[in-house]
């Protein structure tokens, strides 16, 4: 299933839907993101490569020390929608990025919720 990629006039957008056997579905997407390891308040960029409502992958060159079960206090604009979650780090791949577990959700001023947003795109992708 495909979906036309949005540019990034939109805020950050999908390219397109995934089909998995995960807990909640993710799309693929390319939105900028800031975030800082809490541990040792280091602030790092990258771009979300997929999203879910339960977590996201962040690729990004920035040489952060990060391990397994740090947390990050992590901000993202996706179509114009400003999110933030404190995550945890469950997967980390060397030269690439990390993959993130929203623990809780910070966003106090999008219009939609992630979950809301997602469910709303990969049923446009559907129709």
């Amino acid at each position: 299933m495909e979906k036309p990629e949005a540019g990034p006039e939109s805020g950050g957008g999908i390219a397109f839907a995934l089909c998995e056997k995960r807990k909640h579905p993710r799309i693929s997407c390319d939105a900028f993101a800031e975030a800082v390891v809490l541990e040792h308040e280091a602030l790092f960029r990258g771009q979300i490569r997929d999203v879910s409502e339960g977590g996201c992958f962040i690729h990004t060159a920035a040489q952060v020390h990060v391990e397994l079960h740090m947390e990050v206090d992590l901000r993202f604009v996706l179509f114009n929608n400003h999110f933030r979650f404190e995550a945890e780090v469950v997967n980390i791949r060397e030269e690439e990025g990390f993959g993130l577990r929203f623990l809780s959700d910070q966003s106090h001023y999008a219009e939609s919720s992630l979950g809301d947003l997602i469910h709303s795109l990969l049923n446009e992708t559907v129709q």
